[in-house]
């Protein structure tokens, strides 16, 4: 209320989102808003549960190590897994015995702190009122409510992130960065994955991306041991949760050798080992399940280097991704725009974000299943979600700047929002293939 009231004193709105402090308040606002969205769609379905489709696989790492204290699956998914559960997911067993589960474990570390809470809780409710509701399992509601709330956190954090580095670092407009935050956060499939499917990897996944980028920024202009260590954590973070988002990185990170020069980036070196605990985590779960340290968790799923889909990843139907959040060409448009026309640092940053996005596009291209299968939209490339805010941030002053009618862009962002949650309408009730094409 308060907020609401010191908004009513500006003489203009554009006054009260120049201020940073403000436009955290209005993310906060957003990322509530869509939690309430989230709980009372999922309150329709027969069953209270956000961990659906892939996310059981990132999931179920938690409730069988911590409540088990094994990395058996069996219970967990036939306790968990309902009229969807098929015998051959039991039958696929690794050269341990234990049944497999390719999906690295990263959303598990992420969310091992709310995840103890919520037992710690769930243990004590249920020893005071035996109720079903609260059953230390993993699954009951504290569980879903409490790890939903972090990931949406997370996805509130890792926007504040961008806003800092396009504000500070690149020295963006505060209203430009903060209407191309709204504008990918509702017109574009990231609210789809933050609000409908947030246990689907994505949302945490972006939120490390996210910040190994901010901390790559940050140790390009003062570089320290502790702040090597917490960027060594976040990219190794990124990697278990999707190794692809090694790619999304990588153009980031290799700067950092140029500004730091040879002999001090060796003397870093063991400092960024302590950061890679993530990825011996990940080594000793594969050895565990599979006998060995290194492994290729996708069997025969693979990528065809040679004929990728570059058309099809983009502009198919069959979830490309500016066919489903056209929106976001605006985004690519510009940020090619900024590699020739805008300032030195600008220029630099707009560069490594087109390798980045050019390195990510190839490889999910290449992907035998290029569409990803039951996505909405281009859920491959949520990853670049810093990307596509800098290039609407930039796109959205250089078109204030050449003073065109506001209504033009306006209602383009309108059609937008339109057809995202037309889709998403139609997509949430199996109204439009999944898997296939649309036309």
């Amino acid at each position: 209320m308060l907020n609401i009231l010191s908004l009513l004193k500006f003489n203009s709105i554009s006054d009260y989102f120049e201020n940073r402090k403000n436009r955290f308040t209005a993310y906060c606002i957003i990322s509530s808003f869509f939690f309430c969205l989230a709980i009372g769609l999922v309150s329709l379905k027969d069953k209270f549960d956000f961990v659906v489709s892939d996310g059981r696989g990132y999931y179920v790492y938690l409730p069988s190590f911590i409540i088990d204290g094994d990395l058996d699956f069996e219970n967990q998914i036939i306790a968990s897994w309902g009229t969807d559960l098929k015998p051959s997911v039991l039958e696929k067993r690794t050269k341990t015995g234990l049944i497999d589960n390719k999906y690295p474990i990263g959303m598990s570390l992420t969310l091992a702190p709310s995840f103890l809470i919520s037992h710690f809780l769930s243990s004590i409710l249920y020893f005071l009122t035996d109720s079903k509701m609260f059953l230390p399992n993993g699954y009951s509601i504290l569980y879903q409510l409490l790890n939903l709330l972090t990931i949406l956190s997370l996805g509130t954090i890792a926007f504040y992130l961008i806003d800092l580095l396009l504000t500070r670092h690149l020295k963006l407009h505060p209203l430009s960065v903060f209407g191309a935050i709204i504008i990918c956060w509702f017109c574009s499939h990231f609210s789809y994955y933050y609000f409908r499917e947030p246990f689907m990897i994505h949302i945490i996944s972006t939120f490390w991306v996210t910040l190994g980028i901010y901390l790559s920024k940050i140790f390009e202009q003062k570089s320290s041991k502790s702040l090597f260590i917490f960027l060594s954590t976040a990219c190794s973070m990124a990697v278990v949760c999707r190794p692809t988002n090694i790619i999304v990185l990588m153009p980031f990170l290799v700067p950092i050798f140029f500004c730091t020069g040879r002999y001090n980036l060796i003397k870093m070196i063991p400092f960024g080992m302590m950061g890679l605990f993530p990825l011996f985590a990940q080594m000793v779960v594969w050895k565990v399940m599979h006998g060995s340290m290194l492994h290729y968790s996708y069997g025969n799923e693979g990528f065809n280097w040679l004929s990728p889909k570059l058309f099809s990843t983009i502009f198919s139907s069959k979830h490309g991704l500016l066919f489903w959040s056209p929106i976001l060409g605006f985004s690519l448009y510009q940020l090619a725009l900024n590699t020739i026309t805008k300032t030195a640092q600008l220029r630099k940053t707009s560069l490594t974000c087109l390798v980045s996005f050019i390195s990510l596009w190839y490889l999910n291209s290449c992907w035998h299943q290029w569409w990803f299968g039951d996505a909405f939209g281009g859920r491959a490339f949520l990853e670049l979600t810093f990307i596509f805010v800098l290039g609407m941030s930039s796109f959205i002053q250089w078109y204030m700047e050449k003073k065109f009618k506001r209504r033009y862009f306006l209602t383009a962002v309108f059609a937008s929002f339109s057809l995202n949650y037309f889709l998403m309408a139609l997509y949430i009730g199996h109204k439009i293939p999944r898997a296939d094409y649309l036309f």
